[in-house]
Order: structure tokens, then C-alpha cells, then sequence
């Protein structure tokens, strides 16, 4: 696998691939490769309770939770059917999050997009994030199917040693 094994995309909706920690240093050549024997570990999770998931990652440019639900909502231009839900989350559900589900169409799955509004403490603006939903006592492998990612979060002693021997080369 190498480090361009994972594509960015233009924005999140377009992310592909596998994402590991090469994807994380830039200086690192999009041609390195993990050696012979090296063994990514996909953690699978069970919650106690339900959550949304995010990271800085999934930053969006929306200046509000509105004009995100707007964006999702016209994600498909084909006639499939949609439910937008509103709702708080977080310590006293003090943080507002919605939920956009499109329903099945013409032997096409169910998508479900959901974003969350955060203030990250950089500054005193709320930002829009994109977000996986962990339902409680459901057991899901750290991937995203809706868009094609597979975070690969932990890895074997060789894909390691590979990973601190590049760092330490062009950092």
C-alpha cells in the first residue's frame, strides 16, 4: 500500500481509499509504500451509547448548520425521497446536529449524512463538521462505506518501524 492509496478528494464527500498515517505527513512522497509484512489493524467498536463521530478531518467550509442541511439535502439531483432531523447532542444537548437520510431509490442504499456544529476552542465561531453516527450496541469496523474509506488506525511492528524511519527522514 502506498501513501497515495487514500485520495482526498476535493472536498470530504469525494474521499477514496485507505487512509494511514502516511496520509498525515505531507513531506512524505505520495510513492512510499509500507514494506513486505507490514499489517494494518481496522479497530471494530461497540458503543454503550449512541454518538456522532468526528475529527478536524471533517471540517466543512459552512458557515452554519442551515447551510450545511441545505448542501446535503440537494446532494442527489435525481427524484429519491429524504428526512432531515434537528437535534441537540453533547453535555445538556447543548450542540446543535442534524441528520439527513435519503432513502432507498431504484436498487440504490440509503445514505445517511450527518454534521455537527462545534466550537473547537480556536475561536469564538462554531464549525461545521461532517460526522459518522456510532449507533449504541451495533458493532461497526472503523470505515466509512458512504464514502469509500477505510482509517486504518493501527498497525504492526514492520509497517511501524517503516512509518518512524520516514518521519524521521523528511521531518
Amino acid at each position: 500500500m502506498q501513501a497515495n492509496s487514500y485520495s482526498a478528494g476535493t472536498n470530504i464527500n469525494n474521499s477514496r481509499g485507505i487512509l494511514t498515517d502516511l496520509n498525515n505527513y505531507p513531506k512524505i512522497p505520495a510513492n512510499a509504500e509500507f514494506p513486505i509484512g507490514s499489517v494494518c489493524y481496522i479497530p471494530v467498536v461497540e458503543s454503550e451509547r449512541s454518538f456522532l463521530a468526528f475529527n478536524d478531518k471533517n471540517k466543512t467550509g459552512y458557515t452554519s448548520l442551515d447551510k450545511w442541511i441545505d448542501a446535503a439535502e440537494n446532494r442527489f439531483s435525481d427524484d429519491r425521497g429524504y428526512r432531515t432531523s434537528e437535534f441537540g447532542v453533547g453535555i445538556g444537548n447543548k450542540q446543535k446536529a442534524a441528520q439527513v437520510t435519503f432513502f432507498e431509490y431504484r436498487n440504490q442504499p440509503a445514505y445517511q449524512y450527518n454534521g455537527v456544529e462545534y466550537n473547537d476552542g480556536t475561536n469564538d465561531k462554531n464549525a461545521i463538521y461532517e460526522a459518522n453516527y456510532v449507533a449504541k450496541g451495533v458493532i461497526n469496523p472503523n470505515t466509512n462505506s458512504i464514502r469509500g474509506v477505510v482509517d486504518c488506525t493501527i498497525v504492526n511492528e514492520v509497517a511501524g518501524d517503516f512509518l518512524a524511519a520516514q518521519i524521521k527522514r523528511y521531518y
